[in-house]
């Protein structure tokens, strides 16, 4: 394969092709414009072609030379823009993360430190609620999801499958205790399970709390039986804080879901915290 022209010499004849002026492409790239001449001539020694037509006063293209810049003129933009997005990436802006008040204390507060040291200049704003929040598809905004709306016009990147199945803490049942504690906005999660499995548990009361993270804490306290929401609860089971009463039985949920504006396709920002939060997750699932 033949040996291609330095980048430097091509991006002088772009502006050169671009400005019909060597004066002018001196002015963009911060030279002189003999400099400007010597690297064309340089060129077109290369390419052993003439690429421009030098008049008194004014420079033309030659049928070859405005061929060839056709051709090159989009692969070069691609490279501008591909380096523009490298070199802002780490410029001091800000990356706000919604997600539920569950997630940021179980995934993102304990390990967000590894991803800031991927950005240092990248400040990071996390906003904690319940309520789904709209996003601006003109800021760098990301959002986790447990679910997808193909209309709302976001991009949706799939994270992780979502299981769930019931816990309580050690020995808990064993006192002959039964009572369950209900995260008031899962509407479904308890009797997809016992669907699933055709277990029915019988209470003799119900707790019933707002928050995923009340709910557990509940749970450990050993005030009942609470659903499950596996990989983020696979710590606390691992260190012994809550443990599963049926370890075989997991019931499927809606996937897990990075949500962000179209604009934002390609931004190496989202694209890393994408890969980052990802790779958060699967060590929780090991």
């Amino acid at each position: 394969m033949r040996k291609l022209p330095s980048t430097n010499l091509l991006v002088t004849f772009d502006a050169a092709a671009r400005h019909l002026s060597f004066k002018k492409a001196a002015q963009e790239l911060f030279v002189t414009p003999s400099a400007v001449g010597h690297q064309i001539r340089a060129l077109e020694t290369e390419l052993q072609t003439k690429l421009f037509v030098r008049l008194n006063r004014t420079i033309e293209l030659t049928h070859t030379g405005r061929q060839y810049h056709l051709k090159i003129a989009k692969s070069l933009q691609v490279l501008r823009h591909a380096t523009a997005d490298l070199m802002e990436r780490d410029q001091y802006k800000t990356l706000t993360i919604h997600s539920i008040p569950f997630l940021t204390n179980t995934i993102l507060a304990p390990n967000i430190k590894s991803f800031k040291a991927l950005h240092p200049k990248l400040n990071i704003s996390i906003e904690s609620k319940l309520e789904r929040v709209s996003l601006n598809p003109g800021q760098l905004q990301i959002a986790i999801r447990y679910d997808k709306e193909p209309s709302d016009g976001l991009c949706y990147r799939e994270i992780s499958k979502i299981s769930i199945s019931p816990v309580c803490a050690p020995g808990y049942l064993k006192k002959n205790r039964s009572s369950q504690i209900q995260l008031s906005t899962d509407k479904i999660g308890w009797h997809k399970w016992q669907a699933d499995w055709g277990s029915p548990l019988a209470f003799n009361e119900t707790l019933t709390c707002d928050g995923l993270q009340p709910v557990l804490e509940m749970a450990e306290q050993g005030l009942g039986v609470a659903m499950g929401y596996f990989p983020a609860l696979t710590p606390k089971v691992s260190a012994g804080k809550l443990e599963l009463l049926y370890p075989e039985k997991f019931s499927e949920l809606a996937p897990l879901y990075l949500a962000f504006g179209e604009p934002l396709q390609g931004n190496g920002v989202i694209e890393d915290f994408i890969d980052w939060f990802k790779g958060v997750v699967q060590l929780l699932e090991t």
